[in-house]
């Protein structure tokens, strides 16, 4: 108090509105919660005058705190919390990179939190999941505008088009190089003091001259985007995020179908939007099953901090070591976690599903929940096992923004089925050759590059031109550099940066990507952004993505995705309910049913056997030769493949 006669408003307006801020905490820590209320009104007034975003954010979270958690004024929370997330959407639309616009999510994730949680508490359910669509995957949504809204060609001179467009693309290269550039260079810490030094000082100017250009490009954007405004009014280049009535509208008619979007908080569970086409909305809380719990089923600790156990700790051991028993404790893992989850989390949601007569669900998990398969979760009756996919036709999308976006490219007619596949690039996948051939034979029309013609620049000029995209190969997730996680073609490997610089596919209607680990996402950080490989390819205009969880069996892997594919263009399914199909299948399928595919890939191998000369060519052949046989010998009644690990890794994405 003695400081404000010092900091008068009129003169030092900053140090006021400060000083403002400090007395309210003093305040609220001593209970004296309307002049604490008084004295935090007044710093925001101040803040907001003065466009100070950071500090307006800051404020009103402390401001919502005290309404949210000590006087419980849920409406008066929801107000200061929207001031908030106003101030973190202006300052995230000033950052240049993504990591930096990530980063600030990700640092205030309990305002979202809050602000959710304050809508349903004041009675404003429908506002409530708008606030929880706008915070998520915003980088995928700004760049999927940036891909597909252009100005109107006959308001604008295709001069001022193509800026537009030259700008676009350089101003999203500089952000790919930004993301390269968001830490150090690795294993400077081994280095000798003066390399470390010299490294690091080359590290911070060439970030210092990317942000610069930047800056500069950003600029000229700016100014471009004002020459087309000027000519057609209606140009926006940007996508808004989805409020109630929006979601709604995705819902389809065909068959009963309900889009549920999970919200997982740090204290107060998790909850489940349900929405339907009629304009309902259900939410299921899930008071036990909060972040934490979360966590747990991902990774856990011992006594002294060590990690243990969970599914990453388990899964990753299982990579590194490739021996029986890793092999057996991740198997052992996932039906644990996938068990777990339908015990903990899905049963009340199932439920309401069943009570409301639902055979379709749109998944939109949130934070952890989207490197988990859902569908694989599993109950226990008494003729066995009970697996969600078994009750409902089970689809996952980003957000339900994005999803609006893939229905819309779907309008656009996207039906004719013109097949490209890139097959087997390093030789090295004993069943892709079989799956390819199968699965080509069902369309018409169709290319297939082999082996070593698989190099990137051949692919990335084949792919614009076809409806479905097929990628047979190995691929992988870069946990540390996201943007790094790739496909391996012949040549080297093509990562989810240059798919998000170089990949469009204006015509494509699905890409399946018959590979490892093509479906996890971004999983250190609380920001919901959804980067992985499915993001590069809905980004690059593809309605619908298909890929994988988790290390892929090459042999389950080709008698899925064939099966799949036959239900697309025999069965006329969709993309969702032929997975769906496939999956269920590949569960309960008998020796007697795959026993003549068996037969028919070891004539196969034993044919490559005789071309080969590589000696460890030769003997991967000879020991898959080995496997196939002794399956094939296996009772007529047996199931191999009833373990999730088979079937649950793959996932449908978008429509």
């Amino acid at each position: 108090k003695a400081a404000l006669e010092v900091y008068r408003r009129e003169d030092f307006p900053v140090q006021w509105a400060m000083t403002q801020n400090n007395l309210g905490l003093a305040y609220r820590d001593a209970e004296r919660f309307d002049e604490a209320i008084y004295c935090f009104g007044g710093a925001i007034e101040e803040y907001r005058l003065g466009g100070i975003r950071d500090e307006v954010r800051r404020v009103c979270n402390n401001l919502g705190h005290l309404y949210y958690g000590k006087l419980k004024d849920w409406d008066r929370a929801r107000q200061v919390y929207g001031w908030a997330v106003e101030a973190i959407e202006a300052m995230r639309t000033e950052a240049l990179s993504l990591e930096e616009r990530r980063r600030l999510i990700a640092a205030n994730f309990r305002t979202f939190d809050r602000l959710v949680l304050s809508c349903i508490k004041a009675g404003r359910q429908a506002e409530a999941i708008g606030w929880l669509e706008r915070a998520k995957t915003r980088n995928l949504i700004e760049m999927m505008a940036r891909t597909e809204i252009r100005p109107d060609p006959n308001k604008v001179p295709q001069g001022l088009v193509s800026e537009y467009e030259r700008l676009l693309s350089e101003d999203l290269r500089l952000q790919m190089e930004l993301e390269g550039l968001a830490r150090p260079p690795m294993g400077l810490e081994a280095a000798p003091r003066e390399v470390r030094e010299l490294q690091e000082s080359a590290w911070r100017e060439s970030r210092r001259r990317v942000r610069e250009e930047s800056m500069k490009v950003r600029e000229m954007l700016k100014g471009v985007e004002g020459r087309i405004a000027a000519r057609d009014p209606d140009f926006v280049p940007a996508i808004e995020p989805l409020d109630f009535k929006g979601i709604c509208s995705l819902v389809p008619t065909d068959i009963p179908t309900a889009i549920v979007e999970f919200q997982v908080t740090e204290d107060e569970g998790t909850r489940a939007f349900v929405v339907l086409a009629d304009g309902a909305l259900h939410i299921v809380h899930i008071p036990d099953f909060g972040l934490e719990e979360l966590r747990r089923l991902l990774v856990e600790f011992d006594e002294e901090g060590k990690l243990v156990d969970g599914w990453l700790v388990r899964y990753y051991a299982y990579l590194s070591e490739r021996t029986s028993k890793a092999r057996r404790a991740w198997l052992k893992t996932i039906e644990g976690v996938t068990g777990a989850l339908y015990e903990d989390l899905i049963a009340p949601l199932d439920a309401l599903l069943k009570r409301l007569g639902i055979k379709r669900i749109i998944l939109i998990p949130h934070r952890y929940l989207h490197i988990l398969p859902l569908h694989g979760a599993w109950r226990e009756e008494a003729n066995g096992r009970r697996y969600l996919l078994d009750d409902y036709e089970i689809i996952y999308a980003p957000s339900a923004t994005v999803l609006a976006r893939c229905l819309a490219r779907m309008k656009e007619g996207r039906d004719e089925e013109t097949f490209f596949a890139v097959a087997n690039p390093k030789r090295d996948l004993v069943f892709t050759d079989d799956e390819v051939r199968n699965i080509e034979g069902l369309f018409e029309e169709h290319k297939v590059l082999w082996h070593e013609k698989c190099e990137v620049d051949a692919v990335l000029k084949e792919i614009p031109h076809h409806h479905f995209l097929h990628f047979s190969c190995h691929g992988g997730f870069n946990p540390v550099d996201p943007l790094e996680s790739a496909l391996a073609l012949s040549d080297r490997n093509l990562t989810l940066r240059e798919i998000f610089e170089r990949v469009r596919l204006p015509i494509a209607r699905l890409v399946v990507m018959s590979a490892c680990e093509t479906s996890l996402v971004e999983f250190r950080e609380l920001a919901e952004e959804f980067v992985g490989l499915p993001a590069g390819f809905l980004q690059a205009g593809s309605p619908a993505v298909v890929s994988s969880l988790w290390a892929v069996d090459d042999m389950a892997t080709s008698l899925l995705i064939r099966r799949f594919y036959s239900n697309i263009t025999k069965g006329g399914m969709g993309i969702a309910e032929a997975l769906r199909e496939a999956q269920s299948w590949l569960k309960e399928a008998t020796v007697r049913e795959i026993r003549p595919d068996l037969e028919r890939i070891r004539g196969q191998l034993e044919g490559e056997l005789e071309r080969e000369r590589g000696w460890r060519e030769r003997i991967k052949l000879r020991l898959q030769g080995v496997r196939l046989k002794a399956l094939s010998d296996e009772p007529d009644d047996y199931r191999p493949f009833t373990h999730p690990y088979w079937w649950a890794a793959f996932q449908a994405f978008g429509v």
